[in-house]
């Protein structure tokens, strides 16, 4: 069927709960927000931003998609330098699952890792 009238197309925005992720080293639960076409330029703007500045993706990533069972984000992208101070066991299964939900190219995701302090 193709989309071919406002509605069928608006209706695409009807977000999904938040997937809920165990993170094994902490023996408990997160939410993951299903992120949309805004959050997605909202990490855009982050990259061009970081070029050629040091700063962590992880903490990026774990700030635009952390929520509540609601839905409703726990961060902004401020809170960024700290979430990348969290062990790699805690973030790096919210920041696969991110990189995938927000269609990070590898080419961006090798770029943005060239920019982090982890890749000293």
């Amino acid at each position: 069927m193709a989309l071919t009238t406002v509605d069928s197309i608006l209706s695409l925005a009807t977000r999904r709960p938040p997937q809920k992720l165990h993170i094994k080293s902490l023996g408990q639960d997160v939410y993951i927000l299903d992120p949309t076409a805004d959050t997605r330029d909202e990490l855009d703007l982050w990259i061009e931003k970081a070029k050629g500045n040091h700063v962590g993706m992880r903490g990026v990533i774990a700030a635009l998609l952390l929520c509540d069972a609601d839905g409703k984000r726990l961060f902004t992208i401020d809170d960024a330098p700290r979430l990348g101070q969290m062990p790699p066991a805690v973030i790096q299964p919210i920041f696969d699952i991110g990189t995938k939900a927000l269609a990070v190219s590898d080419r961006e995701q090798k770029e943005l890792e060239g920019n982090s302090d982890a890749s000293r």
